[in-house]
């Protein structure tokens, strides 16, 4: 910690304050709840008066500090902003207005954001059964953590919120981008409903994959490998954050390795997730698929793959939807379904063009989400080492203030 830094309660810059509402039939209230580990409130379904039991709500007004006392442990506590102004919680949500002449209500925001914040709440927590202990009023205010002056303050707020406006900013440029690969594609495949069709079993190689079987995993002469599961193969890209891995014979890896430009679609679950996928990029060496994803290799050199998975994530939805078959709850495709899917003859040159202006609007947009990611990730470690006083924020940083 810094050495002009104070360690203080939260009663030595809060204090309870609630303004109690006695509910009234006939009246109707805007409900707010808290998130856990200190990201905020959410709106919830307003009610009437004689919807609830209970006879008196709190009302929580700008720059309150606001927790819940129920599962406290999870830190659910935060600072009000100002579009919650005027909102109700329940008597499980005690308030607490903030001495604002030493602490900063949205510097407290990011306390209550801190690891460190939650386990002294957990550990002041009181019950006998996890799910029911509770932090009380009281026991909160006992909470200690480091206060910086006021000014310094400021200076941490303003650069971590700076932070979150490119966060946010990469967010809603990657949300565009998409739009428009989206709104591209839906044209084209628009455009080519009207054209003569194969099917996708005239142009391409179509195989189930390997079965997940913890007995065929047993024995010699196996070697481990990953695999894709349903869950990584998405509409309109491959998430490869969580990779398994299966063991066997030399022989199924040769038969069913991926190759770059090979078709994704999954084979079953919701209705409207049949035929889901994109293609294979090589991202991972010898990697092979579940027996619920199926692989199309396209052998027909007068259709593109890229194509081929954009029109079966546009155009194939519907028909996938509509031709699936249904068992005990959950939709599926056989391959003989698969292999009967329509795929339109445009000339090549269309759809390479058409794949072009795609690819630009989603490269665009995974720019913007790594962009977005790392902020994030330069967020965290800000609110670590920020507010714990390891780094300081130098007072020449006063002229660059976003707020002034």
């Amino acid at each position: 910690m810094c050495s002009r830094w104070a360690t203080v309660t939260v009663g030595d810059v809060a204090r309870l304050d609630v303004e109690r509402v006695h509910v009234k039939v006939g009246e109707t209230y805007k409900i707010a709840g808290v998130l856990n580990a200190g990201q905020g409130m959410l709106e919830r379904d307003p009610i009437d008066g004689s919807a609830t039991n209970y006879p008196v709500l709190y009302r929580l007004r700008t720059n309150q500090l606001v927790m819940r006392k129920l599962t406290a442990w999870e830190g659910p506590i935060t600072v009000v902003p100002p579009e919650f102004h005027g909102y109700v919680v329940s008597t499980e949500f005690p308030t607490f207005t903030l001495d604002q002449t030493v602490m900063s209500p949205d510097y407290m925001r990011l306390v209550c954001q801190r690891p460190e914040f939650w386990e002294q709440m957990r550990d002041r927590s009181t019950g006998t059964v996890q799910r029911r202990k509770r932090v009380s009023p009281g026991q909160l205010l006992q909470i200690t953590f480091d206060l910086p002056p006021l000014n310094e303050q400021l200076r941490i707020v303003d650069l971590i919120g700076a932070v979150d406006n490119i966060a946010h900013g990469a967010d809603e440029e990657a949300l565009a981008a998409l739009q428009i690969a989206t709104s591209h594609e839906a044209a084209v495949c628009e455009a080519a409903e009207g054209v003569a069709h194969t099917t996708l079993g005239l142009i391409a190689e179509i195989v189930g994959g390997v079965p997940k079987d913890k007995k065929k995993q047993e024995g010699s002469g196996l070697v481990e490998v990953p695999y894709l599961r349903v869950a990584n193969v998405q509409r309109g890209f491959i998430d490869l954050s969580r990779i398994a891995s299966i063991k066997v014979p030399p022989s199924t890896v040769e038969r069913l390795r991926l190759r770059p430009g090979d078709v994704l679609l999954n084979e079953g679950g919701d209705r409207d997730k049949l035929g889901r996928g994109w293609i294979w990029e090589g991202q991972i060496v010898d990697c092979v698929h579940q027996n619920h994803v199926f692989r199309a290799r396209i052998y027909d050199e007068d259709f593109e793959p890229r194509f081929v998975s954009i029109w079966a994530n546009t155009f194939g939805q519907r028909w996938f939807y509509e031709n699936g078959g249904q068992t005990t709850g959950i939709a599926s495709i056989s391959m003989s379904t698969l292999s009967r899917f329509p795929v339109p003859r445009l000339p090549l040159s269309t759809q390479v063009e058409a794949i072009s202006t795609s690819d630009a609007a989603r490269s665009a947009a995974n720019r913007a989400l790594s962009l977005g990611q790392a902020a994030r990730l330069l967020r965290t470690a800000l609110l670590s080492e920020l507010l714990s006083g390891k780094h300081r924020v130098p007072p020449s940083y006063d002229a660059l203030l976003v707020s002034a």
